[in-house]
């Protein structure tokens, strides 16, 4: 049983709530993109963004074999207006210093990934 009481209705605005954004192509992330966060090609040290973003930390989960989840993962730090400033591109790029694991070593190659893959997002 649910019982329900109203004390006052006044006129409001209504949110629509959307669901969350998923993946153009999955496959073609898991080719093209995925090598690249789980390589050593493009970070600091020889690091690879799996080594801490493997498991969720700040909520990116790169490892696995569910293309799909790990490129929405991946798409939730994307910017689909302009993908050169979404945060996955700009905090290992510009704010590399507020990044834990360092800067990439190839910043333009960095953005270009993104930039040459966006048709894997939207």
């Amino acid at each position: 049983k649910i019982r329900i009481q109203v004390d006052k209705l006044e006129p409001g605005k209504v949110s629509v709530v959307t669901a969350p954004a998923t993946c153009k192509d999955p496959t073609k992330f898991g080719q093209n993109v995925l090598p690249a966060l789980r390589g050593t090609n493009f970070n600091a040290g020889g690091q690879a963004c799996s080594n801490c973003h493997g498991n969720g930390l700040a909520n990116l989960t790169l490892n696995g074999n569910d293309n799909t989840a790990i490129c929405n993962s991946v798409l939730a730090k994307i910017n689909q207006t302009d993908i050169t400033q979404s945060v996955i591109v700009v905090h290992v790029t510009t704010d590399a210093g507020k990044h834990g694991g360092g800067a990439v070593n190839d910043a333009a190659g960095w953005k270009q990934l993104f930039v040459d893959n966006q048709g894997v997002f939207f």
